[in-house]
């Protein structure tokens, strides 16, 4: 190897490295497969272990950012936090299970809270702050949804929507444009409308 200025600690831990630069891997296989990636922070069993050639991310937690190859600039903190198959940079996941994924390219995005974010694959500039918020939106993009449950039972595909409050807007899908307030506003079944403002307690809901 000609990296330089390495910290690793744990079996296998950086064991492929060849010449990446001041990265820190400690934990059973964290950072196994950093090769010539760099200024990664790699902590706990499996953290980062598929990285490659990717730098800058930190992934604290088992198995956090475990499966994502070369990726870059990623924060992900909490157990299982941005575990999936894909390459989506610039992302901050805290949280369990938070952008944990099913794949794809998914950049851009704040998901904090267990689970939070964690259908997303190709979305990207969301913010997802609350237990389960955003948990199944899967190419959306451009949403905030803040809140317990906040957009989290349907897979959502829409993009640009505003999401406040407990389990608002839990069946959203494509609709785009929207702005949900008040805990259960526009709960009801398939919710795919355009450029509506959905206010109050129950408001459209079948709750």
């Amino acid at each position: 190897s000609t990296g330089e200025y390495n910290i690793s600690f744990g079996d296998y831990a950086a064991c492929c490295l060849t010449s990446g630069l001041a990265n820190i891997s400690i934990g059973y296989q964290a950072g196994r497969k950093v090769s010539s990636g760099g200024r990664n922070i790699l902590l706990g069993e499996n953290a980062g272990c598929d990285v490659g050639t990717g730098g800058c991310n930190i992934m604290i937690g088992a198995c956090a950012g475990r499966n994502r190859e070369n990726t870059a600039q990623n924060i992900f903190i909490g157990r299982v936090a941005g575990c999936c198959e894909g390459t989506g940079a610039d992302n901050i996941g805290i949280g369990r299970e938070a952008l944990k994924g099913a794949g794809g390219s998914h950049h851009d995005n704040i998901a904090i809270g267990r689970r939070s974010g964690q259908g997303l694959t190709d979305g990207e500039d969301n913010v997802f702050l609350g237990v389960y918020s955003g948990c199944a939106v899967t190419t959306g993009s451009k949403n905030i949804f803040l809140g317990y449950y906040a957009a989290g039972k349907c897979g959502v595909t829409g993009d640009e929507n505003i999401v406040i409050g407990r389990n608002v807007a839990q069946r959203l899908t494509s609709g785009s444009d929207n702005v949900f307030i008040g805990r259960y506003a526009a709960s009801q079944s398939n919710w795919t409308g355009n450029c509506n403002i959905v206010m109050g307690y129950s408001s459209l809901s079948d709750a």
